[in-house]
């Protein structure tokens, strides 16, 4: 009875609102009713690994933010440190977009920097 019987007669858990697309769609098809029109697997594993790709780059994302907001705040720190604020230090206003300097350079202290 219960859980199996539930599941023949078409039943599914509810899907959270704030799942990804892609994984409701697959949820989905492999919950059709018809079996013949559910995917195969060799068709689902594509598109599973796309999705750890995605996931894992995202992560990665994450962490690399994360470094970031940690090298701001102890920059601000040794500022505050020394008696100053970041608003007190002179810090160059070179960004990512100026022309020939990579992400890395612009998040080099640079000469015009007063990190004491």
């Amino acid at each position: 009875g219960g859980v199996f019987e539930a599941i023949i007669n078409g039943h599914r858990p509810a899907i959270p609102d704030d799942m990804p697309t892609e994984y409701k769609c697959i949820l989905e098809e492999c919950w059709h009713p018809n079996p013949k029109r559910r995917p195969w697997f060799c068709d689902l594993s594509p598109r599973l690994q796309t999705m750890a790709t995605e996931v894992a780059t995202i992560e990665q994302a994450g962490e690399e933010r994360a470094a970031r907001d940690e090298r701001r705040r102890a920059i601000e720190s040794q500022d505050a440190d020394h008696g100053g604020s970041p608003s007190a230090g002179t810090y160059s206003t070179r960004t990512p977009s100026s022309p020939g300097l990579s992400l890395h350079e612009a998040s080099r202290p640079t000469a015009s920097t007063n990190l004491e």
